[in-house]
């Protein structure tokens, strides 16, 4: 999943240091499971930024984690 994270801020162009995150994988890995990153700021934001720069794998991720929200229980596999 960091490996995910971090080619999808290289795609944008996006430095996790401006979101005062490790960019080296290793450190980054450590950082990503020593915190709860649900509620951590500098994820979110990073996550932000990548989706508004239209990196198209977390847009995808997106879109299927609003759809999973939106039709709990009768999601269907070919939409």
């Amino acid at each position: 999943m960091e490996r995910f994270i971090l080619n999808g801020a290289a795609i944008a162009g996006i430095s996790l240091a401006d979101f005062g995150l490790p960019e080296e994988l290793k450190s980054f890995k450590k950082t990503s499971k020593s915190v709860a990153t649900k509620n951590d700021w500098r994820f979110k934001e990073l996550f932000r930024s990548m989706y508004d720069a239209g990196v198209e794998d977390i847009v995808r991720l997106a879109n299927w984690v609003r759809y999973l929200k939106e039709n709990a229980y009768k999601a269907e596999a070919n939409k």
